[in-house]
């Protein structure tokens, strides 16, 4: 699996973690729309953070200085 592929698999499941902890937030608080966009939010965050851990991590496999 090359790295674009593998990036934008990650950032899928993390969006989708992130409005999953959004969703049983909104459920558990009785704020729906509240959670679900800061879920969202948080799945961003999530999928950013993820797309620098693999391009450090490509660049470090290949002998690449940061």
């Amino acid at each position: 699996m090359n790295a674009s592929k593998q990036t934008r698999t990650s950032s899928g499941v993390a969006i989708a973690l992130g409005v999953g902890i959004g969703t049983a937030l909104g459920v558990a608080t009785g704020n729906l729309g509240m959670w679900l966009g800061l879920g969202a939010g948080i799945g961003l965050a999530l999928a950013f953070g993820f797309r620098g851990a693999s391009v450090n991590n490509n660049k470090s496999a290949s002998g690449q200085k940061e």
